[in-house]
């Protein structure tokens, strides 16, 4: 309980407060900076938070608050700071000790700290002392893409002939994700209006939902063979459920043979843990194959090819200075160095006449 003379003297529970958060997001009362709706994808991530919030606050039986000012001392300000820094490390410890790892940790954090600036900038609260507190170390988390030689053997009418419808309409789209660089989202909201022919080719034309970036991107011969083969009324391709498309995509990848075992690395309390399947086995590469690698593929092989970065930008739909869009840079960068070590080694090993 506050003291009279403390200089703040209420407070707002925390959970009720994010509760309005996520309702005025999901109806679009609150929007992004550039005025587009918030995606659903982040409004899910913003529940996820709120229900395990839900569990720390039941885990420390007594109510999460919101300290607001009303005059604002040194002294207080000090004080303030304590707080929430308590109340980060008491939940952070909290995400450990269910498992999470640094990824998802720094995700919920980040999600709070989106929510206490809106209750000060937006809802006009004056809330102090959180600032700077709510983050985790980033970690660089790898890219998982297919290799031209992965493509080629997707790519064979011979591989595909073995196998059953459903999993022809996965390989399809998966091919077609990877001839656009779509996020799924994106994908799924195509329609037969989103096509474009012309003497020069046929064009996908469509606005990225995340981004609202125009795409405009011309369908190589594969991707135009996919459109030919499927006939979905009102929808451009058949979609199953994200999931079960994930799921189906770990099945092709193992029929394919990409069995290898890799391994899956995260990093949990700043220390490298290894990830086990629910089976509690090592992690291989068809595991870990997911709807996110058509994307990752499409623009490792565009610059990988050489194409420049400001077209590849310009056809994935990312900003100028994305730090996302660099990972990609450095990943194809890895494999045109191992090019350039073996025409170079093979080199060095002539000998001059």
């Amino acid at each position: 309980m506050e003291k009279k003379n403390s200089s703040y003297n209420h407070s707002l529970p925390m959970l009720a407060e994010m509760k309005k958060f996520i309702a005025w997001s999901r109806n679009g009362k609150r929007r992004m900076p550039n005025g587009a709706k918030i995606q659903a994808g982040t409004i899910v991530n913003y529940e996820a938070v709120y229900a395990v919030l839900q569990k720390f606050q039941t885990f420390k039986g007594k109510t999460l608050q919101i300290p607001i000012v009303q005059k604002e001392s040194q002294r207080e300000h000090k004080r303030l700071i304590r707080y929430w820094n308590q109340l980060k490390y008491n939940y952070s410890s909290y995400l450990y000790r269910c498992g999470y790892k640094d990824v998802y940790a720094g995700l919920q954090l980040k999600v709070i700290r989106v929510f206490l600036n809106w209750m000060k900038k937006k809802r006009g609260y004056n809330i102090k002392g959180f600032e700077g507190l709510f983050t985790l170390p980033t970690e660089q988390l790898p890219v998982i893409a297919l290799t031209t030689e992965h493509l080629q053997q997707f790519l064979n009418p011979s591989f595909r002939e073995t196998l059953p419808e459903q999993m022809q309409d996965t390989l399809d789209l998966f091919l077609f994700g990877c001839a656009t660089g779509l996020r799924y989202s994106d994908l799924e909201a195509l329609t037969a209006r989103n096509i474009q022919r012309l003497n020069s080719g046929t064009y996908l034309v469509t606005t990225s939902q995340k981004t609202r970036t125009e795409i405009r991107i011309k369908l190589p011969e594969f991707a135009r063979n996919v459109l030919k083969e499927h006939k979905t009324p009102g929808r451009l391709l058949p979609y199953p459920g994200k999931s079960v498309f994930n799921n189906r995509l770990k099945l092709l990848g193992e029929i394919a043979g990409w069995t290898q075992v890799v391994g899956k690395y995260r990093m949990q309390n700043g220390k490298r843990v290894e990830v086990k399947t629910k089976k509690g086995k090592p992690y291989r590469f068809c595991d870990l194959l997911s709807s996110h690698v058509m994307r990752k593929t499409t623009i490792t092989t565009l610059l990988m090819a050489g194409v420049p970065e400001h077209a590849v930008r310009r056809i994935s739909g990312h900003a100028p200075n994305s730090k996302e869009f660099y990972r990609y840079v450095l990943y194809s960068q890895q494999f045109l160095d191992g090019y350039t070590d073996k025409v170079f080694d093979g080199l060095a090993g002539v000998k001059c006449e």
